[in-house]
Protein backbone atom coordinates (compact mmCIF):
# COMPACT_ATOMS: atom_id res chain seq x y z
CA UNK A 1 0.00 0.00 0.00
CA UNK A 2 1.16 3.65 -0.51
CA UNK A 3 1.89 5.67 2.75
CA UNK A 4 -0.67 8.34 1.72
CA UNK A 5 -3.08 4.91 2.04
CA UNK A 6 -1.03 4.59 6.04
CA UNK A 7 -2.56 6.87 8.96
CA UNK A 8 0.42 7.44 11.60
CA UNK A 9 0.47 8.84 15.15
CA UNK A 10 3.03 9.29 18.56
CA UNK A 11 -0.58 8.82 20.23
CA UNK A 12 -4.20 8.35 19.88
CA UNK A 13 -7.58 8.35 22.72
CA UNK A 14 -6.95 4.52 23.30
CA UNK A 15 -3.25 4.81 24.18
CA UNK A 16 -3.99 8.55 26.42
CA UNK A 17 -7.44 7.38 27.61
CA UNK A 18 -6.70 3.54 28.70
CA UNK A 19 -3.84 4.69 30.89
CA UNK A 20 -4.27 5.02 34.50
CA UNK A 21 -4.18 8.61 34.42
CA UNK A 22 -4.64 9.66 30.95
CA UNK A 23 -1.45 10.90 30.68
CA UNK A 24 -0.64 12.73 27.19
CA UNK A 25 3.54 12.26 26.02
CA UNK A 26 3.80 16.42 26.49
CA UNK A 27 3.30 15.32 30.54
CA UNK A 28 5.46 12.32 29.82
CA UNK A 29 8.39 12.83 27.31
CA UNK A 30 11.35 15.31 27.62
CA UNK A 31 9.91 18.66 25.76
CA UNK A 32 13.43 17.99 23.08
CA UNK A 33 12.53 14.06 22.66
CA UNK A 34 8.99 15.57 21.99
CA UNK A 35 10.17 17.89 19.17
CA UNK A 36 11.89 15.12 17.63
CA UNK A 37 9.18 12.37 17.86
CA UNK A 38 6.90 14.77 16.13
CA UNK A 39 9.08 16.06 13.30
CA UNK A 40 9.30 12.86 12.55
CA UNK A 41 5.57 12.40 12.69
CA UNK A 42 5.30 15.30 10.49
CA UNK A 43 8.04 14.81 7.79
CA UNK A 44 7.51 11.00 7.05
CA UNK A 45 5.23 10.11 4.09
CA UNK A 46 2.00 8.37 5.86
CA UNK A 47 -0.48 10.59 6.78
CA UNK A 48 0.19 12.24 9.93
CA UNK A 49 -2.98 12.35 13.06
CA UNK A 50 -2.82 15.05 15.82
CA UNK A 51 -4.70 13.82 18.83
CA UNK A 52 -6.86 16.43 19.75
CA UNK A 53 -5.20 19.30 21.50
CA UNK A 54 -2.26 17.79 20.41
CA UNK A 55 -1.23 20.66 18.26
CA UNK A 56 -0.52 23.08 21.00
CA UNK A 57 1.03 20.37 23.26
CA UNK A 58 -2.12 20.15 25.35
CA UNK A 59 -1.34 19.00 28.77
CA UNK A 60 -4.76 18.43 29.80
CA UNK A 61 -5.20 14.34 31.30
CA UNK A 62 -7.31 12.49 28.85
CA UNK A 63 -9.21 9.87 31.05
CA UNK A 64 -11.58 6.99 30.47
CA UNK A 65 -15.05 7.99 30.76
CA UNK A 66 -18.21 6.35 29.67
CA UNK A 67 -22.12 6.94 30.27
CA UNK A 68 -22.78 3.19 30.51
CA UNK A 69 -25.51 1.76 33.44
CA UNK A 70 -26.23 -1.23 34.28
CA UNK A 71 -24.28 -4.64 34.26
CA UNK A 72 -22.27 -3.15 31.43
CA UNK A 73 -21.21 -0.07 33.59
CA UNK A 74 -20.05 -1.77 36.32
CA UNK A 75 -17.90 -4.08 33.73
CA UNK A 76 -16.47 -0.87 32.61
CA UNK A 77 -15.61 -0.19 36.53
CA UNK A 78 -13.96 -3.85 37.25
CA UNK A 79 -12.05 -3.90 33.95
CA UNK A 80 -10.29 -0.56 34.48
CA UNK A 81 -7.10 -2.08 36.45
CA UNK A 82 -6.32 -4.65 33.72
CA UNK A 83 -6.54 -1.72 30.83
CA UNK A 84 -4.61 0.44 33.31
CA UNK A 85 -2.03 -1.98 34.02
CA UNK A 86 -1.55 -2.79 29.89
CA UNK A 87 -1.51 0.85 29.21
CA UNK A 88 1.31 1.72 30.92
CA UNK A 89 0.85 0.39 34.69
CA UNK A 90 0.01 2.48 37.82
CA UNK A 91 2.40 5.20 39.14
CA UNK A 92 4.64 4.88 41.89
CA UNK A 93 2.42 5.51 44.76
CA UNK A 94 -0.92 5.32 43.26
CA UNK A 95 -3.32 1.97 43.77
CA UNK A 96 -6.44 1.02 41.86
CA UNK A 97 -8.60 3.16 44.43
CA UNK A 98 -7.26 6.10 43.30
CA UNK A 99 -8.08 5.71 39.71
CA UNK A 100 -10.78 7.93 38.59
CA UNK A 101 -14.39 6.63 38.12
CA UNK A 102 -15.47 6.20 34.28
CA UNK A 103 -19.21 6.82 35.21
CA UNK A 104 -18.50 9.66 37.23
CA UNK A 105 -19.55 13.19 35.13
CA UNK A 106 -16.52 14.57 37.22
CA UNK A 107 -13.88 12.32 34.81
CA UNK A 108 -15.52 13.53 31.71
CA UNK A 109 -15.11 17.28 32.26
CA UNK A 110 -11.82 16.45 33.52
CA UNK A 111 -10.96 15.44 30.06
CA UNK A 112 -11.85 18.70 28.21
CA UNK A 113 -9.06 20.65 26.85
CA UNK A 114 -7.77 23.50 28.53
CA UNK A 115 -7.76 25.94 26.15
CA UNK A 116 -5.98 29.10 27.74
CA UNK A 117 -3.03 26.19 26.97
CA UNK A 118 -3.50 27.40 23.20
CA UNK A 119 -3.29 31.14 24.08
CA UNK A 120 -0.39 30.64 26.28
CA UNK A 121 3.60 31.29 25.52
CA UNK A 122 4.02 27.46 24.87
CA UNK A 123 1.19 26.74 23.59
CA UNK A 124 1.57 29.36 20.73
CA UNK A 125 5.41 28.52 20.11
CA UNK A 126 4.26 24.56 19.72
CA UNK A 127 1.42 25.39 16.98
CA UNK A 128 4.39 27.49 15.12
CA UNK A 129 6.50 24.47 15.47
CA UNK A 130 3.83 22.36 13.72
CA UNK A 131 2.54 24.81 11.00
CA UNK A 132 6.38 24.98 10.06
CA UNK A 133 6.97 21.23 10.02
CA UNK A 134 3.21 21.27 8.26
CA UNK A 135 4.47 23.79 5.70
CA UNK A 136 7.26 21.87 5.22
CA UNK A 137 5.37 19.09 4.42
CA UNK A 138 3.07 20.69 2.08
CA UNK A 139 6.12 22.08 -0.29
CA UNK A 140 8.91 19.38 -0.25
CA UNK A 141 6.93 15.70 0.65
CA UNK A 142 3.83 15.84 -1.02
CA UNK A 143 4.87 16.63 -4.01
CA UNK A 144 7.10 13.54 -4.02
CA UNK A 145 3.52 11.33 -3.47
CA UNK A 146 2.35 11.90 -7.50
CA UNK A 147 5.58 11.14 -8.66
CA UNK A 148 5.25 7.17 -7.47
CA UNK A 149 2.66 4.99 -6.35
CA UNK A 150 4.72 2.76 -4.28
CA UNK A 151 7.97 4.11 -3.24
CA UNK A 152 10.63 1.43 -2.32
CA UNK A 153 12.30 2.05 0.97
CA UNK A 154 14.96 1.20 2.85
CA UNK A 155 15.84 1.05 6.80
CA UNK A 156 19.33 1.29 7.77
CA UNK A 157 20.45 -0.90 10.80
CA UNK A 158 21.37 1.50 13.64
CA UNK A 159 21.88 1.23 17.05
CA UNK A 160 19.55 1.90 19.44
CA UNK A 161 18.14 4.93 19.50
CA UNK A 162 18.52 5.75 15.84
CA UNK A 163 15.92 5.80 12.99
CA UNK A 164 17.46 5.75 9.60
CA UNK A 165 15.32 5.11 6.77
CA UNK A 166 15.04 6.19 3.36
CA UNK A 167 12.03 6.30 0.81
CA UNK A 168 12.43 6.28 -3.01
CA UNK A 169 9.73 8.19 -4.90
CA UNK A 170 11.93 8.75 -7.69
CA UNK A 171 13.44 11.75 -5.12
CA UNK A 172 13.97 10.32 -2.41
CA UNK A 173 12.96 11.61 1.07
CA UNK A 174 16.08 10.86 3.54
CA UNK A 175 14.94 11.00 7.50
CA UNK A 176 17.66 10.32 10.44
CA UNK A 177 16.49 10.61 13.95
CA UNK A 178 18.52 10.62 16.77
CA UNK A 179 16.40 9.95 20.02
CA UNK A 180 19.34 9.62 22.81
CA UNK A 181 20.98 12.27 24.60
CA UNK A 182 24.46 11.94 23.10
CA UNK A 183 25.81 12.69 19.37
CA UNK A 184 25.43 9.91 17.43
CA UNK A 185 26.91 8.21 14.24
CA UNK A 186 24.30 7.93 11.91
CA UNK A 187 23.76 7.31 8.05
CA UNK A 188 24.82 9.71 5.79
CA UNK A 189 22.10 12.31 4.54
CA UNK A 190 23.11 13.26 0.74
CA UNK A 191 20.48 15.18 0.14
CA UNK A 192 19.45 18.78 0.62
CA UNK A 193 18.24 19.46 4.01
CA UNK A 194 14.92 20.72 4.62
CA UNK A 195 14.82 20.28 8.21
CA UNK A 196 17.05 20.15 10.94
CA UNK A 197 20.14 21.00 8.71
CA UNK A 198 22.20 22.34 10.90
CA UNK A 199 22.02 19.58 13.68
CA UNK A 200 24.32 16.93 11.05
CA UNK A 201 27.82 17.40 10.70
CA UNK A 202 29.03 14.95 8.34
CA UNK A 203 27.34 11.61 9.51
CA UNK A 204 26.95 12.27 13.76
CA UNK A 205 23.63 13.75 14.76
CA UNK A 206 23.27 15.96 18.11
CA UNK A 207 21.13 14.16 20.31
CA UNK A 208 18.15 14.32 20.60
CA UNK A 209 18.08 15.80 16.90
CA UNK A 210 16.50 14.79 13.53
CA UNK A 211 17.46 15.81 10.12
CA UNK A 212 14.84 15.46 6.74
CA UNK A 213 16.34 15.74 3.22
CA UNK A 214 15.02 15.69 -0.40
CA UNK A 215 17.91 14.02 -2.90
CA UNK A 216 17.15 14.15 -6.81
CA UNK A 217 18.84 11.88 -8.62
Amino acid sequence: MPPQARVSFLQNHDQIGNRAFGERLASLARNDQLRVMTAMLMLSPQIPLLFMGEEYGETQPFLFFADFRGDLGEAIRRGRQGEAENFGGMPRGKTVDDLPDPLDPRTFAASKLCWERAESEAGRKHLAFIRQLADIRQRHIAPLMGQCDLPSFEVYPARDGIVAIDWSFGPVLELRANLSAERQSVPPIHGEPIFGGETLDGSELSGPGIVAAVRHN
